[in-house]
């Protein structure tokens, strides 16, 4: 089933930022699509949940030195 979540991010301040965050997130399987947006400092995902869990987006993200402020439904 598809479904979109929003990723409250801390620690994004440049556009390279963003764009590391949305092909990071972007490689991941069952997600469908990403949108960042830095000046909310946030990201938009659109996932298949049979395909992955989002502690998967929590890690790629930590791994790419953010960290994540919290999760909602979009």
């Amino acid at each position: 089933m598809e479904k979109t979540i929003i990723i409250g991010i801390d620690g994004m301040r440049c556009n390279s930022c963003k764009f590391a965050v949305e092909r990071d997130l972007s490689g991941l399987p069952g997600v469908k699509l990403v949108n960042v947006d830095l000046e909310l400092k946030e990201a938009r995902v659109t996932y298949d949940e049979s395909l992955v869990d989002t502690q998967l987006f929590d890690k790629t993200i930590a791994s790419l030195g953010f960290s994540v402020r919290n999760t909602t439904e979009g």
